[in-house]
């Protein structure tokens, strides 16, 4: 009988050193992990508009699938696939029956409210023999629509390369926004709320100056943790055009969890989620924050918050934080998810 041992273990790199700034740094985590849980890199080039360039780069994953990859093996990739070079990589490993793993960064169809390529995500998605889902209402819509029972909850992403907070936020102090301020601009709202503080940190400053809102410039995703841990009292999980509830861009938090879930759970801050986004319940049941309806709610439910329930949600904080420094949850799922290739 197989045996996980005996599968080779492979991973498509996708790293964009540009991107540090949004999802670059998980996806270089991710592949932190997998290098070090033994699997190894492959590398195909990305697409080019260059007629040779393309040949070459055709040439090389279909050497690669022939001459590298001998069953069994198994192939993690990131998804959607968006390279064409890395579709047709895949469509060779499946014609060949080798194993592949899809970890499911984004469904830019329900995003950009795209239903024809929602579709086609969801058919692509179907050729995976096991998928990696970033939350459990993920999961149940993977299941839906794929009919593939082999689908992995990842519950939370890791985060390398933080130390511990030296300083501990306190709950009197602003409310911290980090993230990809194009989609945010629910920020020029902001105003409304003005007896709240707002801490801003990401690319191009917002457009509003109201007195409240304060831009505070970019940062390294490594070096953050510390900065707004020193800086504030809670981090901000929002989207979309509207402080009132998940509309446009927003309405994606019902299925997505954004990446700076994690940024605040290392700085030690007790995040504020929409109460219909897909990480409330788990923020809930983890007891580490709080989730509204509307911002126009953040006030009054803030100021319900005792000293101790505060000290309370960074506590629960603390082993979810030390578990995300060592890669626990995705090696979690990749355990899983070989022993389901058995």
């Amino acid at each position: 009988m197989l045996k996980a041992t005996d599968i080779k273990r492979y991973f498509v790199t996708e790293l964009y050193p540009g991107a540090r700034y949004t999802a670059g740094v998980l996806r270089e985590d991710i592949e932190t992990v997998l290098l070090k849980s033994g699997y190894e890199k492959l590398e195909t080039f990305p697409a080019s508009s260059n007629l040779l360039s393309r040949i070459l780069a055709y040439q090389k994953v279909r050497k690669m699938s022939i001459n590298k990859l001998m069953t069994p093996a198994c192939v993690f990739f990131h998804f959607p696939v968006r390279s064409r070079v890395n579709r047709y990589f895949f469509s060779l490993l499946n014609k060949n029956g080798i194993k592949t793993i899809a970890y499911v960064h984004d469904f830019e169809g329900i995003r950009d409210k795209d239903k024809k390529l929602l579709k086609k995500e969801f058919r692509q998605l179907k050729q995976f023999n096991i998928i990696i889902a970033q939350n459990r209402l993920m999961k149940e819509l993977i299941e839906r629509e794929t009919a593939n029972k082999n689908v992995i909850e990842l519950k939370m992403y890791d985060y390398l390369g933080v130390p511990e907070p030296v300083d501990q936020p306190s709950p009197k102090g602003p409310i911290i926004f980090a993230g990809n301020l194009e989609k945010a601009s629910f920020i020029s709202q902001l105003h409304n709320i003005p007896s709240l503080d707002f801490h801003i940190y990401g690319e191009s400053p917002p457009a509003s100056t109201a007195p409240n809102i304060h831009y505070k410039g970019k940062k390294d995703p490594r070096t953050l943790p510390p900065v707004i841990a020193k800086d504030g009292s809670y981090g901000l999980v929002w989207d979309g055009t509207s402080i009132q509830a998940g509309l446009d861009a927003g309405d994606y938090l019902r299925i997505n969890t954004p990446h700076k879930l994690a940024l605040y759970i290392m700085a030690g801050l007790p995040p504020i989620v929409w109460n219909e986004s897909a990480m409330a319940g788990w923020v809930q049941q983890q007891q580490i924050g709080i989730a509204v309806s509307s911002l126009y709610d953040l006030k009054q439910r803030l100021e319900g918050i005792t000293e101790n329930e505060y000290r309370n949600f960074q506590e629960n904080m603390k082993g979810i934080r030390r578990n995300m420094a060592v890669g626990y949850y995705l090696n979690k799922a990749i355990n899983i998810a070989e022993q389901l290739l058995d």
